[in-house]
This record gives structure tokens, C-alpha cells and sequence, in this order.
């Protein structure tokens, strides 16, 4: 990716990566707006500049985040391709990456894992991410729906008890930083009050299903 530039040029690659970032945080501002097409639009823009520019760990991180943003808009295909690519860019700089853009991989590998019916590449995967997590100290939203979808998967897989120490874990996460007559509540809610119900822990179920109201 290195090579020798002059005043001018750098002056050129300036400019294009404070538009790069640019249209790399409007991607991000409407992902959390819901519009993942619209923002998906930004990203790839973005990683065009980032490409042109040879900054590999910004295009990576562009590329993770157009990744995600397809996956949201229900676009598998585009999401797969992009995955792919990510993969592809992260083999070639791994020992650069750091671990806080790694986990963002790890979580659209195994969220498409788990879309393909492969549980158990995605459970390995998600497991990958719940561990570093762990030791960044880390809890918030993404690591709540990770921990669901663990709970998920290992509901799927017959391992109940598992299934619920991570329907558990995210619903403590969760309750945190939402409000109470949040719907993400009701629905995790939902999830583990069915499990505890077959674990015949009927009054932990109840308890559950009454929040969930």
C-alpha cells in the first residue's frame, strides 16, 4: 500500500480522506437513522476513497460498515460479497488491526453464519466475540444482541442451560441502558421466559413474561 508522494499529491490524498471520513460517519449517522440503503450508498463511496488513498485500515472499516448496513437492509448477496472482501483485506493487514474493528468482522461473519443455518460456525464465532469483549471490559448494545442470538443458538442446538446463562447475560445488559417499556426489552423478555419455561423454572418464567406485557 506504501508509496512515494510528493507535496502535491499529499495534498490531493488529504483531501480525499476528509472526504472519505466524511461520507464514512454520514454512513454511520444513518445506520443508526434506519437507513441502511441510503447509508450503504455513503460507505461504498467512502471506501472508493479510502482505496484511492491505500489506507487499508480505514477501507477495512468501511467495508465492515457497508457490510453490517446490508445485512440490516436484508441485502444477503451485496452483504456476503462485502463480507468476503472484508476477509479478504483483513487477511492481508491482520496484524494491524485493532480488536475494537475486528469484533465488528466477527459479528457480520457470524451473523451470516447464523442467516445460513451454519450454528455452529456461528456460535464459534460469536463466542470469539463475546471473549474479546471480555477482556476489553466492554458491555453495551452489540455484546446484548450477541449474547442473544448465543442464547438462540444454543436453544437450536438442545444445550438449554448455555441458552439460558446468555439469554440471561443479555437481558442484565440490556435493562442497563434501556427503559423499561422498551420494545428490544419485551422481545428478549419473551425469548428468555420461554427457555426458563422449559427449564420448569415457571416462577423466573413468569416473572419474564409479566415485563414483557
Amino acid at each position: 500500500w506504501s508509496s512515494a508522494v510528493g507535496s502535491s499529491d499529499l495534498t490531493t490524498r488529504e483531501k480525499r480522506g476528509q472526504k472519505a471520513d466524511s461520507l464514512f460517519l454520514l454512513g454511520m449517522e444513518l445506520v443508526q437513522q434506519g437507513k441502511y440503503d441510503l447509508a450503504n450508498t455513503f460507505f461504498l463511496q467512502a471506501c472508493t476513497n479510502f482505496l484511492e488513498n491505500r489506507d487499508s485500515l480505514a477501507y477495512l472499516t468501511c467495508l465492515i460498515g457497508a457490510t453490517n448496513a446490508s445485512f440490516k437492509s436484508r441485502n444477503f448477496h451485496r452483504g456476503d460479497s462485502l463480507l468476503r472482501k472484508s476477509e479478504t483485506v483483513l487477511n492481508q493487514i491482520n496484524n494491524k488491526v485493532e480488536d475494537t474493528v475486528f469484533i465488528e468482522f466477527l459479528n457480520n461473519k457470524a451473523y451470516f453464519f447464523l442467516l445460513s443455518g451454519k450454528l455452529d460456525s456461528s456460535r464459534v464465532t460469536y463466542l470469539e466475540f463475546v471473549r474479546i469483549m471480555d477482556r476489553l471490559s466492554r458491555e453495551n448494545s452489540k455484546l446484548a444482541a450477541v449474547c442473544n442470538n448465543l442464547g438462540y443458538i444454543y436453544n437450536m442446538e438442545g444445550d438449554l442451560t448455555r441458552a439460558a446463562l446468555f439469554f440471561n447475560r443479555a437481558v442484565r445488559i440490556r435493562e442497563n441502558y434501556l427503559k423499561p417499556d422498551d420494545p428490544k426489552l419485551a422481545f428478549i423478555y419473551s425469548n428468555y421466559s420461554g427457555l426458563l419455561i422449559k427449564l420448569a423454572r415457571y416462577d423466573e418464567a413468569k416473572k419474564y413474561l409479566e415485563k414483557a406485557e
